[in-house]
């Protein structure tokens, strides 16, 4: 089976990862080792992991951290916009951590009849308010969202 060295780098061409020994499948010679050295080298060690009333988190040695959080309830969907029918504005309670900067938020509902839509502006203690939309009205409804957020702490 012929090997061949491959070197893995960023947009800049910079090298992220050292070479590795790649077969014609495309298969690490060291899957284990490989995966382990390009995530420490790409995001850092774990320094810190813990969750909260507010959700959970971990911190990186990079300065990067990651916070993940779940609200459920119950919403009505009454409000008409254009062809859509709205939720009243929902939110996630504080980060679980501050961060220093806004972070990247990504949000999602699952398990429910509608679309989340985020309606605001984010700050470095918490995520933007979001409205519930679906195609028509409803009485009380349960939903699920999830907000993955990822930023600096440091």
């Amino acid at each position: 089976m012929a090997k061949e060295k491959r070197k893995f780098s960023d947009r800049n061409n910079k090298e992220i990862i050292p070479d590795i020994l790649i077969d014609e499948d495309g298969v690490a010679e060291d899957t284990n080792t490989y995966n382990a050295n390009a995530i420490n080298k790409l995001i850092g060690q774990i320094i810190e992991t813990g969750s909260n009333s507010n959700g959970s988190w971990i911190k990186f040695s990079n300065g990067i951290m990651i916070c993940w959080q779940n609200i459920e309830g119950t919403t009505t969907f009454q409000t008409s916009w254009g062809n859509l029918y709205h939720s009243s504005l929902l939110s996630f309670p504080d980060f679980p951590q501050n961060f220093v900067e806004i972070p990247r938020i990504f949000m999602s509902n699952h398990r429910t009849q509608s679309s989340l839509m985020p309606a605001g502006d984010p700050s470095i203690t918490k995520a933007e308010e979001f409205v519930l939309v679906r195609p028509n009205s409803a009485g009380a409804s349960w939903y699920s969202a999830d907000c993955l957020s990822i930023g600096k702490w440091k």
